[in-house]
């Protein structure tokens, strides 16, 4: 399971890497609309070396280049804002379905209900203000500090070369703190959307969580002697410094939680007496290839109505019980298969697991259900669904 989570944080990564880039795509489009306006000004009114003051002051001149300047941040501004509300709007549904996911693929469990308000989690107070309203705060010194790189640059009588300088450094600097609020927003509410995910799974089964980091050059030494810790769902993690959390990025600390990457692994407490009517889902069933003769495997009803096999030397991984057995769920045909098989109704249950199957001279990967007994084995296998471009 340790795999499972450390997975669902390179992907994180990915994520947040690639809207990354499309920041730095957005500030260097505008860094480009500025530079324009500003070569154009330098073309037109520069005359050996010296820009003339004269004629920048006529006609308003100066103020519809501070006004185009600050439409230029604006809309920067605005670009960035929608592009991080979106990425923590795809966060937290990527994080709720797929850390539910993991455990279900363990241990059979039931669907979350809970309806997740992705607004109040995007909009939380951190030390008193919502990230719109630190972009906001930057946003407007950004603008100030622009709108005064280029109105000096021109009473000095700057080169334009000078001018432009000054300009790309200080968007150098507003980019990686635009950079900084995605990721650590981001960061806050995937952790945040997990707990919550994880405190339903909770109610259902027993939790252990685990602090994780990636193991690089990137992780703070504090947090370094994390690795492995180990405590029960519903208590803090204490770090050196004497910080406490549930779950990282979560201490208040911004020394401790900005762009912090740990994470955590869950993973079902079965020393817990919640626990006891849970099936859990251990081993892969193998079709070994020495049962190659077709009637020795399993046959599968595809979604078409026709019939195939299991595909020889595949194994059925992710095996799910989700009804019957230990778990809370009645298997709703059990009369009908006891009756039809000569057995108890009790001593059936339905099961899913990943395979593949034989179709069109093709193996094809795709979920299977299934009901088993011990008296019977499995029997009336067919697909769920299929697995895009996965052979």
């Amino acid at each position: 399971m340790k795999e499972d989570f450390l997975k669902l944080q390179k992907d994180f990564e990915k994520l947040i890497k690639d809207k990354e880039k499309a920041i730095v795509k957005n500030y260097a489009s505008s860094y480009k609309k500025l530079r324009k306006k500003l070569s154009d000004i330098y073309d037109k009114y520069e005359k050996d070396g010296v820009i003339s003051k004269d004629e920048l002051r006529k006609y308003n001149r100066l103020k519809a280049l501070d006004l185009a300047t600050a439409k230029t941040l604006i809309d920067l501004y605005s670009s960035n804002k929608s592009l991080i509300r979106q990425t923590l709007k795809e966060v937290i549904e990527d994080t709720k379905n797929s850390s539910f996911t993991i455990i279900n693929n363990r241990v059979s469990i039931t669907p979350i209900k809970r309806k997740f308000d992705s607004t109040e989690i995007i909009n939380q107070e951190i030390a008193g203000k919502i990230w719109t309203q630190r972009i906001k705060h930057y946003g407007d010194n950004f603008v100030y500090d622009v709108h005064s790189i280029i109105r000096q640059g021109l009473e000095r009588g700057d080169t334009y070369t000078t001018v432009s300088k000054s300009l790309k450094s200080k968007f150098g600097q507003d980019l990686k703190r635009a950079v900084t609020i995605a990721r650590t927003e981001s960061a806050r509410v995937q952790a945040y959307t997990k707990n919550a995910t994880m405190e339903e799974v909770n109610k259902q089964v027993s939790l252990i969580k685990t602090w994780r980091t990636m193991k690089d050059e990137g992780v703070r030494r504090s947090h370094q002697a994390m690795e492995g810790v180990t405590v029960k769902f519903d208590e803090e993690f204490t770090l050196p410094s004497g910080a406490t959390c549930m779950y990282p990025k979560s201490t208040g600390y911004p020394e401790e939680d900005i762009n912090c990457r740990c994470y955590l692994e869950y993973k079902v407490d079965k020393n817990d007496d919640k626990d006891e009517n849970l099936e859990y889902n251990k081993d892969d069933i193998i079709i070994h290839k020495s049962l190659s003769a077709a009637a020795f495997r399993d046959t599968v009803k595809l979604p078409d109505g026709t019939y195939t096999k299991v595909t020889e030397g595949t194994k059925i991984t992710k095996v799910v019980v989700f009804a019957g057995g230990k778990t809370n769920k009645k298997v709703k045909v059990a009369k009908y298969l006891a009756k039809q098989y000569n057995n108890a109704p009790n001593d059936w249950r339905k099961v899913r697991g990943e395979g593949f199957v034989d179709v069109n001279e093709e193996s094809l990967k795709c979920e299977l259900h299934w009901f088993e007994s011990k008296q019977t084995g499995r029997v009336k296998m067919k697909v769920k669904r299929w697995f895009d471009n996965e052979s």
